[in-house]
């Protein structure tokens, strides 16, 4: 249900199901750090003690940690062809979703790829009663991402949790403010 620039798709989804709590939380632990790492100069474990603990609140990215799926997109550069794509090739035609010397060339592409699948993927969820979370704090770098098998990617591009929350952030706020 998603159109693709060329019929490519420049991306990878890894998806990490309920039976991976260790995955998901090395996700959570990746979005902690690059929290940590734009926002202050301590060590993860210290940041983690004085944004959180100590005022008794939980990261907005906390839900990774307890969705039933997690969701890793990722930027793929193609190597399989379908024949109209062989035949443009063998023609002299370049496409920037094959070139590994110079991945950023279809980034945005990917990208807005990516967003189009997560809304199209968040409203069949929706429909379905279904809550979803999107989440860009975490560091896009792959070599963050080799427990998830993401190592040859150029960048990772969005989380996305699925799931049915049992608290949301309006009600956690509502009980700070309290």
């Amino acid at each position: 249900v998603t159109p693709s620039k060329n019929n490519f798709m420049p991306y990878r989804v890894t998806v990490v199901g309920p039976e991976r709590q260790d995955l998901r939380d090395n996700a959570f632990e990746l979005c902690l750090f690059n929290e940590c790492r734009f926002d202050s100069n301590l060590d993860v474990k210290e940041f983690w003690k004085e944004r959180y603990f100590k005022k008794g609140i939980v990261p907005q990215f906390d839900n990774i940690r307890s969705c039933s799926y997690l969701l890793v997109f990722s930027q793929r550069i193609a190597d399989t062809l379908n024949p109209w794509q062989k035949y443009s090739v063998n023609q002299g035609r370049k496409y920037e979703q094959m070139d590994a010397k110079n991945p950023y060339l279809s980034f945005k592409t990917a990208a807005l790829e990516v967003g189009m699948f997560a809304a199209n993927f968040a409203s069949m969820c929706f429909e379905n009663n279904i809550d979803v979370s999107h989440t860009l704090c975490f560091p896009s770098e792959t070599k963050y991402w080799s427990k998830f098998g993401i190592e040859n990617d150029p960048k990772v591009l969005l989380v996305m949790t699925i799931g049915n929350g049992g608290v949301y952030r309006q009600d956690a706020v509502a009980e700070l403010e309290k």
